[in-house]
């Protein structure tokens, strides 16, 4: 979060050094997570025990606090965009038969607490292939950071496992403006892979209450995970996104 910060700080004063068509546009959403499946296993094979977080444990909570940032540098049809986005989530339960971690055992009967935590860094390019007064089509690429961690305690035992990697993406967005406050639209990025997937959609709607301020509400959806050697782990997370934009 302070790199987000440190970040935004310096673009901001590139911004004064920028022609006038330029403008910079930054998003905060607090958002709120509610979690479906979350399925880890590792390492992946068979020393590994295959686990459904929310089934085999217990959520400790319907729904988490999933705060996400976006920064986008707009010039002529040119975007680029940084985004931020920090999900976190706990469980706990008692283990019905010995479950191996990460080359760590947790006995029956255990009382595991799990963390997981799934933290995403996102760079986006994107060219505006439609720019008209009411329809907007734009297509790019991502690269994201991800920053994730699976942490398990329990029964005088306790192990994390953390992935830390890069990962390239398609990325889009479209909008629809049927009046000149109003902007219907979608974006995101995603990609499939034998090693994996990764999807991160939003749809929602935006009404500018001024010139610079806008009010956003829609619906997000981050999906997708790893199938290697050293770890199985696929989640889907369902997001009410309200935010607030402020153009400069």
């Amino acid at each position: 979060m302070k790199k987000f910060l440190l970040t935004g700080a310096v673009l901001f004063a590139l911004a004064l050094q920028l022609p006038a068509q330029s403008r910079f546009s930054l998003r905060l959403y607090p958002q709120i997570a509610f979690g479906a499946y979350n399925d880890i296993r590792c390492p992946n094979n068979e020393e590994g025990t295959r686990l459904s977080l929310p089934n085999d444990l217990n959520r400790t909570s319907t729904a988490v606090f999933a705060p996400r940032a976006e920064l986008e540098f707009a010039y002529k049809r040119h975007h680029v965009m940084f985004a931020a986005v920090f999900v976190r989530e706990n469980f706990t339960g008692r283990a019905s038969e010995p479950v191996r971690f990460n080359n760590t055992l947790f006995d029956t009967g255990s009382t595991i607490d799990a963390l997981y935590r799934f933290d995403t860094y996102r760079l986006s390019y994107r060219y505006g292939l439609v720019d008209r007064p009411k329809f907007r089509f734009e297509l790019g690429a991502t690269v994201l950071l991800r920053d994730a961690m699976v942490a398990m305690t329990g029964g005088g035992a306790s192990s994390a496992f953390t992935n830390l990697g890069v990962v390239p993406l398609i990325s889009y967005y479209i909008g629809w403006y049927p009046l000149p406050a109003l902007s219907v639209y979608s974006y995101g990025d995603g990609l499939v892979s034998k090693y994996g997937r990764a999807e991160d959609i939003f749809a929602g709607v935006k009404y500018d209450v001024h010139p610079n301020i806008g009010v956003l509400a829609g619906y997000r959806l981050i999906e997708g995970g790893s199938d290697v050697k050293s770890v199985y782990t696929f989640a889907l997370y369902h997001f009410l996104s309200l935010g607030l934009e402020i153009r400069f």
